[in-house]
């Protein structure tokens, strides 16, 4: 695997990591927070971590997956990076939502998490592009076009 894709992923995990906790802490700025949700810093980074080693863990698999799909099939093109990633987004919130993932209200119930999970995907996907998916099997590991 190229080195471009290696950083590529990282930084599209980065990324969708940052685009979580900042549509998070907009949303508790708008809405307030729930109940029993204060916790410290320490606390803060704790599930910060948590949340980066899950992502990774959840991601890599997929992202193997639409790797090999994009370069058996040529595809470039940055929708196609930012549409897997909302993909990435679903298929981690289905896991996170567990066996009842195939039930609508669940989705209902958790909607501000799959939105936050997959607008993280969109922009993940968004970041590999640029970083490396655009010159996926040209040699160069990344130049603008």
């Amino acid at each position: 695997m190229p080195t471009a894709t290696i950083r590529g992923y990282f930084a599209a995990l980065a990324a969708g990591n940052l685009t979580f906790w900042i549509t998070s802490l907009i949303r508790v700025l708008i809405f307030g927070s729930h109940p029993g949700d204060e916790m410290g810093i320490t606390g803060f980074l704790v599930v910060a971590v948590f949340v980066l080693v899950f992502s990774l863990m959840t991601t890599i698999v997929p992202f193997i997956g639409f790797l090999a799909v994009s370069r058996i099939l040529g595809i470039r093109a940055w929708p196609y990076f930012v549409v897997c990633g909302i993909a990435m987004g679903l298929f981690v919130s289905g896991l996170l939502i567990g066996s009842r993932w195939t039930e609508w209200q669940m989705w209902v119930v958790n909607s501000d998490l799959w939105q936050h999970l997959s607008a993280s995907g969109a922009i993940g996907g968004l970041v590999y592009w640029r970083v490396a998916g655009r010159n996926l099997d040209r040699g160069a590991p990344f130049q603008d076009a």
